[in-house]
């Protein structure tokens, strides 16, 4: 991302030592440089237009402060928290080994540490899956080419509407997605703490058997991969049989 080198505040963020693989996601900007204080890791040189990236919002645990005549201020607050962190410091690609967090059950427990929401996003993707009206899905089914629905599964998703996924999608009036390994994100979104997914993933979806439905405040939904069926006229006119009887 580009560095804003005009601006005069320049900000620091600090989390706990069992949390630092989540600064991955900034490992790769080289003006910052980081430092360890006891238990706790500390970076610094972050740019205004760095603190407000999705990049840093994701990294969970962290407190942000900025720099002023010596002192540390929380973000957000005219009070010094303390001083400025004498330290040795190093660029943050040599000083932050390249690691994974360990996948921790109690990390979404119950007690709800971290609140998983979705944010919007500018990220350019893919759109691949779309829930349809139903109705509008048969009207379009009965006149359109084979081949048009080539590629393309499906499956009923509550008692109005169909789920559509593959490439490419029908141009039909609809809700889109796009995926994100078995997540299905609605698109201009994505998650809020996206450096968190991987463990998200693998706590609602172990198996890998399921598609994971977002919604944009943050409901979900677990579709079952078995469930999808090629789209054609005849998958459809049986499925909708089946729910007549």
């Amino acid at each position: 991302m580009a560095i804003d080198t005009t601006g005069s505040i320049s900000y620091y963020l600090s989390l706990a030592g069992e949390h630092a693989a989540y600064l991955g996601t900034i490992r790769h900007w080289e003006n910052l440089k980081i430092a360890y204080e006891g238990n706790v890791v500390w970076v610094k040189d972050l740019s205004p237009v760095q603190v407000d990236s999705l990049e840093v919002k994701s990294i969970p645990f962290k407190e942000l402060y900025y720099a002023q005549d010596g002192k540390l201020f929380l973000k957000g607050s005219l009070l010094p928290s303390r001083n400025l962190p004498s330290l040795l410091w190093t660029p943050i690609g040599r000083g932050l080994a390249v690691t994974l967090p360990a996948y921790n059950h109690n990390y979404f427990g119950l007690t709800g540490n971290v609140n998983i929401r979705l944010a919007p996003s500018e990220k350019e993707t893919e759109s691949l899956v779309l829930r349809v009206n139903i109705n509008v899905l048969q009207n379009y089914i009965v006149t359109a080419p084979a081949i048009r629905l080539e590629g393309l599964q499906w499956t009923v998703l509550g008692a109005t509407e169909a789920l559509l996924l593959g490439a490419p999608l029908l141009p039909l009036q609809g809700q889109a997605f796009w995926r994100s390994g078995d997540f299905l994100l609605p698109a201009g979104f994505d998650l809020e703490l996206y450096a968190v997914s991987d463990d998200l993933s693998q706590l609602l979806n172990p198996e890998g058997d399921s598609w994971i439905l977002w919604q944009e405040d943050g409901r979900y939904s677990k579709l079952d991969k078995q469930a999808f069926t090629p789209l054609s006229i005849s998958s459809f006119r049986l499925t909708m049989e089946r729910r007549t009887v």
